[in-house]
């Protein structure tokens, strides 16, 4: 996101430092030091840092600030109606299977997480905010960058040697 780039001073750690434990140390001082923690972004990565941060550290807050509307995935809308969803015009709903968020919605302890939070079983120590001014973030809390995960493009090649090109985003055919 080019608006973290502008907040002078501030330490940002990364969804991949959380979840792999590459910065631990420093973010676990950050947050001993203050136990709150702002994640920026909506995707399953960011509901997976929250999870974790949240068993790990019994007593922290964490701010979740997105710009749309959680997608969880369910396996239909029943199951989804049954969890207090509403599926929107926003939502992919498969036409061969019924399943919401088929390919784009959280899943696993993720999508418990956010059914959690919806429910209100987490209290505040997990709280979404919705179109949020960067600006607008507690300057004295850790702040982790969770917009997503970048696909590892590996090299694949053909019988003769030749290298096979493909693409890890869908092209204007959908493949």
């Amino acid at each position: 996101i080019p608006e973290l780039a502008d907040l002078d001073g501030r330490t940002i750690f990364t969804s991949r430092d959380v979840l792999s434990n590459g910065r631990s140390f420093e973010l676990d001082r950050a947050i001993e030091k203050r136990p709150h923690v702002a994640i920026i972004g909506n995707s399953h990565s960011a509901y997976s840092v929250a999870d974790k941060l949240l068993k790990k550290f019994p007593d922290i807050q964490i701010d979740l600030f997105k710009k749309s509307p959680t997608k969880p995935y369910f396996d239909s809308k029943e199951e989804a109606a049954a969890n207090g969803y509403v599926v929107s015009s926003l939502d992919s709903i498969c036409p061969e299977t019924g399943k919401i968020n088929r390919f784009d919605g959280i899943r696993s302890s993720a999508r418990q997480l956010w059914i959690d939070e919806q429910a209100g079983r987490l209290g505040n120590r997990l709280r979404s905010h919705m179109n949020v001014p960067i600006e607008e973030i507690d300057p004295d809390v850790a702040i982790v960058q969770a917009t997503g995960y970048t696909p590892r493009r590996l090299p694949l090649f053909h019988e003769d040697g030749s290298r096979i090109n493909y693409s890890t985003r869908p092209t204007q055919d959908g493949y």
